[in-house]
Formats: C-alpha cells, sequence, structure tokens
C-alpha cells in the first residue's frame, strides 16, 4: 500500500467511515450503503463517490489536502487562463508530477478555446493542438494557434463558429485517440486538413516535432484514420551546403555520435580494445563514462591500470557506473541521458549488452526487444549528447558464421558500426599475442575494414597496437610478388622468429605460410638490405626491418665486429 493510499484510509477510519464490499462511507453525504471507491493509482490515491459527491468536498471532510493524494508532492508549473460567455476567469493550473486543477472549480461552466482572441488576431492558418503548452509556444512565434479546455473528445458547436471562415490545420497527436478525435474536429470544420508530426513515436505530437528541428511546413498530412503518409524532403539544400566529414576518435575506429559494437568470444580481447580506447580518449583529456553490468570496480580499474591510465586521469576525465540494474522505464532513460548530458562524455562504454538486457528482464533473442533496447537507451545519448557509444556484446556460436554479435539480427540494423574480434594468439600480462579486428559494418563507409591488433606486454602493463591488415592490398611498385610484399609489411621494429612472424601471416591472409617459401624470400629481404637478423646464438633467429631497427634501440640485432651489418640465412 502507498503512503498517500494508507494516508486517505487513516483520514476515513478516524471519520468514522466504515468499510464493506471494497468500498468505504462516504464522509460528504449520509452513506448507508458505501458509496466512496478509494484506489491506489499511478501517482497516488484515487477517490470517487458514486453518488457524485466532489474530490475537493471528501478531502475537506477528511482534514486532507489535495496534494495529499499524491505519492510526491504537487509542484505548480504553469496556468492557462480561460473565460467563460460572461467573463468570468478560470485558471487550469499544471502541476508536478502531472495532473490538472482548476481554480476555482468549473462546477458546469462552459469555457471558450484558449486564446483564441489572440490567435484570430493573426494571419491564417489557425492550428488547433491538443494542449495549451504547444498553444503557448506556437503563439510565441506569431503563429496563430488554439486548443480546447477539455482535451480530445470535447469539441463543441461554439468552437466551431469561432473559427468559421478562416483556414484550420488539426495537428493530430500520433496515437488513436488523437487521430480520432482530429477526424471529429475536421468533421464539424468544412475544408480543414489534418497533420500529425514527422516524428515517428506513438503519442509524439507538435512539441516533439518542434524539439526535433522540424518545420511547420514539415508536419506530415494524414487523410485516414490510422494511415501513415511519407514525408518527402528536398535534398537540395543539404547537398548545396555539403555534409561535413565524420569525427573520428581513437586511431580513426569510432565516430562521434556514433552507436558501435564490438563483439567476440570470451577472452578474445575485445574488452581490453574497448578500455584502450577509453584510455586513449582519458590521455586527451576527453570524458569517457563506463556502464558496467559484468566487471566490478576492482576489475576495471585492474585493467585501465595495465593499459597506462593514471590516476589524475581517471580522476578527472573518467565517470564510472557499477552495475546499474535497471528496467530502463522512461524514467531511467531520463536520468541516464540527464547523466550524460551533463557531463557531455567522447565516449559511452556499455559491458555487456547481455547483462543490461538480462537485469531488464528483455530476451537477447527477441527481435522487438532487442531493437527497443539499443534504439530507446543507446541510440539517444549517441545523436543527442554526440557520445561515440561503445557496446560490447557476445559472440555468436562457434557453429554460427555471423556479421553480427549473439542475439537478434536487429541489432545489426540498429547499429552504425560492428567490430568483430578474432584471437589469433592468446596474450597475458607475461605473453605477447595477436588479434584480428574485422569492421563487419560501417554505415557510414569511413574505416578501414581490417586491422591487426598485436598486443605487447611487459612488467605487467598490457599495450595494444593496431594495424591497418588489408589482404587485398596491392603489391608495392617496386614489382614485388605479392608474397614478398606481404612478408615485408608483416615485420616491423620489434624482433620475431618464424613462428610468431607465421601466426602474423595466417592473421593477415588466413592460411599459415610453408618455411620453405618464407626462407627463399626472407633471404631475398636480407641479400637486399631490407630487413635485418637477430642471431639466435644456436636457437631461433629473429626478423625484423631495417628501417625500424631505430624505433627498438634495445634490440639485440646481429652485427659484425667492424660495425657493418651482416645476415645470417634463415
Amino acid at each position: 500500500m502507498t503512503d498517500a493510499l494508507a494516508r486517505v484510509e487513516s483520514a476515513l477510519a478516524a471519520a468514522g467511515c466504515h468499510q464493506r464490499s471494497g468500498n468505504w462511507q462516504c464522509p460528504v453525504h449520509e452513506d448507508r450503503e458505501p458509496s466512496l471507491s478509494v484506489r491506489e493509482g499511478h501517482k497516488g490515491a484515487v477517490l470517487k463517490c458514486f453518488a457524485g459527491c466532489d474530490t475537493r468536498d471528501i478531502t475537506a471532510a477528511l482534514g486532507l489536502k489535495m496534494d495529499e493524494l499524491f505519492e510526491e508532492p504537487l509542484r505548480e508549473v504553469a496556468r492557462y487562463r480561460y473565460h467563460d460567455a460572461d467573463g468570468v476567469v478560470f485558471d487550469k493550473v499544471r502541476f508536478q508530477p502531472k495532473t490538472f486543477r482548476w481554480e476555482p472549480s468549473l462546477n458546469g461552466h462552459k469555457l471558450g478555446l484558449y486564446q483564441v482572441h489572440e490567435a484570430l488576431s493573426l494571419p491564417d492558418p489557425v492550428y488547433v493542438v491538443e494542449s495549451e503548452k504547444d498553444v503557448d509556444r506556437l503563439l510565441e512565434r506569431g503563429v496563430a494557434a488554439t486548443c480546447m479546455p477539455g482535451g480530445a473528445g470535447n469539441w463543441s458547436q461554439e468552437y466551431t463558429s469561432a473559427l468559421r471562415g478562416r483556414e484550420v490545420v488539426i495537428v493530430a497527436d500520433r496515437d488513436e485517440p488523437g487521430v480520432k478525435h482530429a477526424m471529429k474536429v475536421q468533421a464539424e470544420l468544412k475544408g480543414s486538413r489534418i497533420v500529425q508530426s514527422a516524428t515517428m513515436n506513438e503519442h509524439d505530437d507538435i512539441g516533439d516535432h518542434l524539439d526535433a528541428g522540424f518545420k511547420l511546413d514539415e508536419l506530415v498530412r494524414i487523410s485516414k484514420p490510422g494511415v501513415r503518409q511519407y514525408r518527402v524532403v528536398n535534398l537540395s539544400e543539404t547537398l548545396k551546403k555539403g555534409v561535413p566529414d565524420p569525427v573520428l576518435l581513437c586511431n580513426g575506429l569510432l565516430y562521434e555520435g556514433g552507436l558501435h559494437s564490438i563483439a567476440g568470444a570470451p577472452d578474445s580481447g575485445k574488452t581490453t580494445l574497448a578500455l584502450f580506447w577509453a584510455v586513449q580518449l582519458l590521455r586527451e583529456g576527453k570524458r569517457v563514462l563506463i556502464l558496467d553490468e559484468e566487471g566490478g570496480p576492482e576489475i576495471t580499474v585492474e585493467k585501465l591500470a595495465a593499459l597506462g591510465a593514471t590516476y589524475d586521469e581517471v580522476d578527472r576525465w573518467l565517470t564510472y557506473a557499477p552495475f546499474p540494474a535497471r528496467s530502463w522505464t522512461e524514467g531511467d532513460i531520463e536520468e541516464l541521458l540527464s547523466l550524460a548530458g551533463e557531463i557531455s562524455p567522447a565516449m559511452m562504454l556499455v559491458d555487456s549488452s547481455a547483462a543490461f538486457l538480462a537485469r531488464a528482464g528483455l530476451d537477447e533473442n527477441s527481435a522487438p526487444q532487442v531493437t527497443s533496447w539499443w534504439s530507446r537507451v543507446l541510440t539517444p545519448v549517441a545523436r543527442e549528447v554526440h557520445a561515440a557509444v561503445l557496446v560490447i556484446d557476445h559472440d555468436t556460436k562457434a557453429s554460427e558464421a555471423s556479421r553480427y554479435a549473439r542475439g537478434s539480427g536487429a541489432k545489426l540494423a540498429v547499429l552504425d558500426t560492428q567490430y568483430k574480434v578474432e584471437l589469433v594468439t592468446p596474450f597475458t600480462r607475461q605473453q605477447e599475442g595477436i588479434l584480428k579486428l574485422l569492421v563487419t559494418k560501417d554505415r557510414r563507409g569511413w574505416l578501414h575494414r581490417n586491422w591487426q591488433v598485436t598486443i605487447k606486454t611487459g612488467h605487467g602493463t598490457i599495450m595494444p597496437h593496431l594495424e591497418h591488415d588489408d589482404p587485398e592490398a596491392t603489391p608495392a611498385k617496386k614489382g614485388w610478388s605479392k608474397s614478398k610484399q606481404t612478408i615485408y609489411d608483416i615485420l616491423d621494429g620489434f624482433p620475431r622468429g618464424y613462428g610468431e612472424i607465421n601466426d602474423l601471416l595466417y592473421a593477415k591472409t588466413g592460411y599459415y605460410w610453408k618455411g620453405s617459401t618464407f626462407r627463399e624470400i626472407v633471404n631475398e629481404l636480407l641479400r637486399e638490405g631490407l630487413v635485418e637478423c637477430v642471431d639466435g646464438r644456436g636457437r631461433e633467429n629473429k626478423w625484423m626491418r631495417k628501417d625500424m631497427v631505430s624505433d627498438n634501440p634495445s634490440s639485440d640485432v646481429a652485427t659484425s665486429g667492424d660495425g657493418s651489418d651482416t645476415w645470417y640465412p634463415f
């Protein structure tokens, strides 16, 4: 039982009212057969006397204020002034939580249209909308607008007379009651037309249309209930102005204002990559918001530290929210947007999609539920706050070849960018490894599709190193074979043995190379003075690019006693 309901029932008992068959005796009239219904409503206690007593009179008889019927204290947010035929003033008062009250009580008084005299002083058309708030907004713009006092379904002949001879545009809310009401008004106002918001969410009104940046002439016209008209947009002005290039973050892999997913098998390195990008942004003095339903603070800090994040960077630029455990009601979404809007993060990292859906009681294999969660919760942060939203996701089962993550294929339709991580060589804090990062969807088409990620380690640190890995790269202009070019591109300033190089070749080409092929090519590169060989001193020799040796001055490169370079055949 809510506090408001308990408050009312206690007052009824204290007033000597009795309860029978679910109803209470009404304290206003002699009530031998209890006729007062008292129930729990969405915002508090709801009272209804079946004998017709006014709720104000009932609360007054109980010694309660009207505000005490609500769970939250009522806060006045607006007043809308109406007049009756005799010029008597009535105020429609709006409160938060959303409710309305007439002051004084109408008691059967019939009121005219809201702000109708001001509306009729302005040029046509006159917009008939459903709320006083929208009327005021349009009038402030110099646009003629009005509405009726009772909401949808309460049109009268007096309103028709007031608008006779004027061009009228009826703006229907995007729901069934709104359209039905608009059709009834149109039947009374001959020659009027019905339009709706160009936004497509249920219940959207003209306020949502304007908030989305649309103009009045972009309202969508409808002719029949339930028929959604096409919205036609002239692209010539956009073409004339041009579309700016996107802002790319983190090695050119994340779109500012984009919705991204990074998926892979367990321990494939997807979280390492995601946090690596987060650390890059922290290092640049950009804010990052992390919503974590998986790891928890200790594990997250451990990974951030291994990736080189400092105390000052984390303290100043990182906002971390562990285990939100939300069901993602409209209130939850509003709170998230408020937080994101307050800190303006360059990235919002969500770990993970499956955990968030499970906490909300949603099925990750249900297309409607997945689409709803991604579009309602994540997309607004990307589009309205302009954050790069990155969601860590789980891969499909090993037997399923797929471009998207585990669960509904609806994810791929919602996303702007999808990454898939494949583990080539496992890594630990003490052992380097190799990942393949594939961009399997890029809505805007600015990203490199294939990346090789070398996880370099040492002294407990982990440092991903990303390079373009294009298996379709053309041979160099030197006239080299494609195989020679591929091996040369694989080598860098770090000495690597044949086994490690072959792992890199597999990540790049999809197959392991024969030793004889590698031997022939690497020796040719040695003779041409393009690579160096590190003496294995009886063990495996290691190879590196000569033009990159300076990047790794500690390399134990084999040289002759006089300082001239020498090479060791494979």
